[in-house]
């Protein structure tokens, strides 16, 4: 347990709490970067291998 904002919160909670907060400014940047017509890395297609 530790102290976050005056209440006894449980560490994992705020690593959950963290995690989430994290993704949305990821969620706004992928947008953002959409609107400008560019391919988020995590979007695009991973590379082929040659074949053998």
């Amino acid at each position: 347990m530790t102290k976050f904002m005056n209440f006894d919160v449980a560490k994992i909670a705020l690593f959950s709490l963290n995690t989430a907060h994290t993704d949305e400014h990821y969620g706004n940047m992928v947008t953002y970067l959409r609107i400008k017509g560019i391919v988020p890395p995590t979007s695009e297609n991973p590379p082929q291998q040659a074949p053998k």
